[in-house]
């Protein structure tokens, strides 16, 4: 119990730096750019290897896109100077005043080591416990697919946009902060990085593959034997 409180303290912490000068919002608006460029570049490359079923070809391209998502943060774990020695220069740091408030937690977490040893001995290293067939013929059908994959997409961003502060509070916190807690109090593994992101983000990404995958379905039986939207329109105006 009282790890999940020291966790909340300091994810609460850093989300007051991140909200007061690191720009979360901007930031993920960014990675979200590079992210849906990551997609739409994959999709192009899987159509070159040979995967041309777009049932098939949306949802891997909704996979790399999430990997490249998850690339970016870890990129920004990286950056922050808690992963490696607060003592670092913090030039380019996203969040500043970040490592200030490591190496406090850090001299904190020793003093708790020096007066409760056996206590902090069963913490340390702990993670966070936490019928389209006959739609018909006609532009409108394509359209309305297309609506469904823009506004899951628009969906999903806002919502990572919004919850950005949190988000990257909770990754500097069980990526970067906790592990070099736990370096300086114990010899346990630390908390993986990953952990608290893909508890917020796993289900919006499964839900996209889930929909652009129905959506390249829909397109395919409106349009038999197109590869690709344009091929899609094309055929489809063509009729």
């Amino acid at each position: 119990m009282g790890h999940d409180e020291e966790r909340s303290r300091l994810v609460e912490q850093a989300h007051r730096y991140l909200e007061s000068a690191g720009h979360p919002r901007l930031l993920m608006f960014g990675i979200l750019t590079v992210t849906l460029a990551s997609g739409f570049l994959a999709s192009i490359a899987l159509i070159h290897l040979g995967v041309s079923r777009m049932p098939v070809r949306y949802p891997l391209m909704v996979g790399v896109a999430y990997a490249t998502f998850l690339s970016m943060l870890w990129a920004w774990l990286r950056q922050q100077p808690i992963t490696s020695d607060v003592s670092d220069d913090p030039e380019g740091l996203l969040v500043p005043g970040a490592a200030a408030f490591g190496a406090a937690a850090i001299v904190k977490a020793a003093e708790e080591k020096e007066r409760q040893p056996k206590r902090w001995s069963l913490l340390d290293g702990v993670g966070d416990l936490g019928g389209i067939g006959n739609a018909g013929e006609g532009c409108g059908v394509l359209v309305v697919l297309v609506l469904i994959a823009g506004l899951c997409t628009l969906v999903v961003s806002i919502y990572l946009i919004v919850t950005s502060p949190m988000l990257l509070a909770e990754l500097l916190v069980d990526g970067a902060l906790l592990g070099a807690m736990s370096r300086a109090v114990s010899r346990d593994s630390p908390p993986h990085w990953s952990h608290s992101v893909l508890r917020r983000t796993w289900i919006a990404a499964l839900v996209t593959a889930i929909v652009f995958g129905l959506v390249g379905w829909g397109i395919e039986r409106v349009a038999p034997g197109a590869h690709t939207l344009a091929e899609a329109w094309v055929t489809d105006k063509g009729r």
